[in-house]
């Protein structure tokens, strides 16, 4: 039987792209998503670089999770993951920078920071900001329920190193990725119609 898959969206000082909704939609599996309000974490901000380290957010966002779990009572019943939302630079290891991250098997942080069209000069696309960061934010989920990079051609699991290389993915996943999702979330294997 597959579980509910229970996506708590972490809004870090900043609201989610409305198109993040329809995360719903994509995973091959039940989704309930809910929105709750986190403060960006102080100590994971670095002066030096003017960036905030992504895994020291991760941990913050992983044990308020479970401080949401103890508050709110929650059972085993549905699998839960965060995907923290935020609206800053973010890096890891080194100062540069990254659309999201996941702890593999765990949660995930994106940052829209850098995915709206005017970060790099261009016109205002609404449209184009909230499919990246759509796409960012399934890939990343993506990770947190264990998948890893994949190869076919416009696979939202696709290595994305820049922007070009997200608006080339398609919002959703091959069929080989959705039957592992399946796989992962039921522990049974599932037949996908492509």
């Amino acid at each position: 039987m597959t579980k509910t898959a229970h996506i708590i969206i972490a809004c870090l000082d900043a609201m989610p792209p409305s198109r993040i909704q329809r995360l719903v939609e994509i995973f091959p599996f039940p989704t309930k998503l809910d929105l709750v309000r986190i403060p960006l974490p102080k100590k994971a901000f670095t002066k030096k670089s003017g960036k905030w380290h992504a895994e020291r957010v991760l941990s913050y966002l992983s044990n308020q999770l479970k401080r949401l779990k103890r508050d709110r009572h929650w059972t085993p019943a549905h699998i839960r993951k965060i995907l923290g939302v935020a609206d800053v630079d973010l890096y890891f290891k080194r100062p540069s920078y990254l659309f999201g991250l996941s702890e593999f098997g765990n949660d995930a942080i994106v940052s829209v920071h850098r995915l709206r069209p005017h970060f790099y000069g261009e016109a205002h696309d609404e449209e184009l900001f909230q499919d990246r960061a759509l796409k960012v934010s399934a890939h990343e989920l993506g990770h947190a329920f264990g998948l890893v990079h994949c190869r076919t051609k416009g696979c939202i699991m696709n290595y994305a190193k820049t922007v070009e290389d997200i608006d080339g993915q398609r919002t959703e996943f091959c069929n080989p990725c959705r039957e592992r999702l399946l796989k992962k979330v039921s522990g049974t294997k599932s037949k996908v119609k492509p």
